[in-house]
């Protein structure tokens, strides 16, 4: 194996101390400079154009080049809010959608891993949760096994790279996206955090703040993402 990383070395060396002598005589590691210890055993005419050599017959595959997600803007949206969630708990943010079509759209980054998903509440059901709402501020959680999840429940760190997402909400009722940090006993964790709800018929945007209420913002984010 020629033009290799000078990191791999290292463990390689670790890990030839426990394979045969029959495969350490085959296999053999060379860095950017391979051609002069290639040549001690191999032939110039013998080894391929591409890496320095005189046969041209010998085509070398090129490796594929890495397919990743990745964003029309790396420009981060105004109004950002910062929540911290405390080592063991979760915030709730709902928003009450009156009709279906419009966007839900969310962009985040976070200085640690969290786990994060959003759930429908239905109109008829909504009522009978008033009280649990009103009891949210003071700590009690909704229970997400009565609600229907319409966005994955994932663990996710959005510290490199921030979280960019959106769901159509195809039917009117209310949506919890419900960010949790109960996976760390010790540790708080700190998110940055903005949520929008686009309307489909006019594209206009509303800021959706963690306390419930609304606020007016310029344009929305982009968060379609392209392969």
């Amino acid at each position: 194996m020629v033009n290799t990383s000078k990191w791999i070395h290292l463990p390689y060396k670790i890990a030839r101390t426990m394979m045969p002598d029959s495969f350490i005589e085959r296999f053999r590691l060379h860095n950017e400079n391979f051609l002069p210890n290639l040549l001690k055993e191999i032939k110039i005419e013998d080894i391929p154009a591409t890496l320095g050599g005189k046969n041209e017959e010998i085509q070398c595959q090129p490796a594929e080049q890495e397919q990743r997600v990745k964003p029309k803007s790396l420009e981060s949206p105004s109004n950002l809010e910062t929540i911290i969630i405390l080592p063991g708990k979760r915030r709730q943010i709902y928003v009450d959608i009156k009709e279906k079509g419009n966007k839900l759209q969310w962009y985040f980054t976070t200085d640690s891993d969290i786990s994060f998903g959003v759930f429908y509440e239905p109109p008829h059901q909504i009522l009978s949760s008033n009280k649990a709402i009103t009891g949210m501020r003071q700590g009690q959680e909704i229970n997400t096994d009565e609600l229907e999840m319409v966005y994955p429940w994932l663990k996710l760190s959005a510290k490199l790279v921030p979280e960019v997402d959106s769901i159509e909400c195809t039917t009117p009722g209310r949506y919890w996206i419900i960010i949790c940090n109960k996976s760390s006993w010790m540790r708080r964790k700190t998110v940055n955090l903005v949520i929008q709800l686009v309307y489909k018929d006019s594209g206009y945007a509303k800021q959706c703040h963690s306390d419930g209420t609304f606020g007016s913002c310029s344009k929305p984010f982009v968060a379609d993402y392209l392969l």
